[in-house]
């Protein structure tokens, strides 16, 4: 789609492509106008006007607004026109729905925020967020309460009833996790058969708690497992205090250790 428009701003020239990017049937009906008008933002392609003014040329991205008022995501190519003594004369853009494009590349952010099998956060986002909360709770000087979990002979379980049947006890777990846990608690998976647990506002108090929430469950889960074997798992926590601040690091090595602690007194 190409338009062209005065110093102003005002459309001067518009083709055919650009009335079916916006939704229009006849040029007169927006000849004239406001390019500003065409966009969500006003603000937005104030600033572009602005860059466009001191630089001669720009790419960029903005949402445009059609004359249904729906909206779509536009590149634009922007460039002044100059006469033949370099005296700015009008403005010209081209431009490209990129909708579909934006709309795969939230597709593809989310996939990275998603671990594929079992819909928890992936390991890479979970550290995001825990650096969040941990800032969070800095700022608001409200303890938080980390997990780290691992499956206990999960191994075995991929060795003796297949990799499908390990899936399965992680995609379990998770719902399990999910179930007993609060909204605002966040479940990631490290890799293999490791979680972290993220608990907001919590603190090693509510250790007993959750451990004991989280066995009932698992109990539960247990019972209908059909096959030779039963779900266990090692857990180690470590909290962050405002008046004590330790790194994500020291957290997540704290918390790491004391699972594997537990992991080896089960097994004496």
């Amino acid at each position: 789609a190409i338009a062209l428009a005065d110093l102003k701003g005002n459309l001067t020239f518009v083709n055919s492509s650009f009335l079916k990017m916006w939704g229009y049937e006849k040029d007169k009906e927006v000849l004239g106008q406001s390019i500003i008008k065409f966009w969500l933002k006003p603000e937005d392609a104030e600033k572009i006007a602005k860059n466009l003014f001191d630089k001669g040329s720009l790419v960029g991205e903005l949402v445009g607004r059609r004359k249904d008022g729906s909206i779509f995501n536009v590149q634009l190519l922007a460039s002044i026109v100059t006469d033949k003594s370099g005296k700015p004369v009008n403005m010209m853009a081209s431009f490209i729905d990129i909708t579909e494009r934006k709309k795969a590349e939230k597709q593809l952010k989310e996939l990275a925020r998603i671990d594929s099998l079992t819909g928890c956060y992936s390991r890479r986002y979970g550290l995001e967020l825990l650096d969040r909360q941990i800032k969070l709770s800095h700022r608001s000087k409200s303890p938080l309460l980390l997990a780290f979990l691992d499956i206990d002979g999960f191994k075995l379980i991929n060795d003796n009833f297949g990799h499908d049947e390990g899936d399965k006890v992680l995609k379990e777990s998770v719902e399990l996790f999910k179930s007993t846990l609060r909204e605002v608690d966040i479940i990631c998976r490290m890799g293999g058969d490791e979680f972290l647990l993220i608990f907001p506002d919590s603190s090693l108090k509510e250790v007993s708690l959750i451990r004991g929430r989280l066995q009932k469950n698992l109990s539960q889960l247990n019972k209908k497992i059909k096959k030779n074997y039963q779900i266990k798992f090692s857990m180690g926590f470590s909290e962050y205090l405002p008046d004590k601040p330790e790194t994500l690091d020291e957290l997540i090595r704290i918390a790491d250790q004391r699972m594997y602690d537990e992991k080896k007194k089960n097994k004496e």
